[in-house]
């Protein structure tokens, strides 16, 4: 089951992170990510995997050092 399926439920992140074996900023972030996609439920169940997945991947291009400054 994906996130997106349990999320509009309006079930707490940590239900969602407990059932699914995720942390809960790991939920966090895709529920925010879908959010900010634009996208609805039915859109997003119909892509594929690998869509999905550059839909949803992390920013690697930036070292995790340059991250941590950007936070000092």
């Amino acid at each position: 089951m994906k996130i997106t399926e349990i999320s509009p439920i309006s079930l707490n992140k940590l239900f969602i992170s407990k059932y699914c074996g995720l942390y809960r900023n790991t939920v966090k972030k895709y529920i925010a990510q879908f959010k900010a996609s634009n996208l609805n439920h039915e859109q997003v169940s119909a892509m594929s995997n690998s869509h999905l997945h550059t839909l949803f991947q992390r920013d690697e291009d930036v070292p995790v050092k340059e991250r941590l400054e950007v936070l000092q």
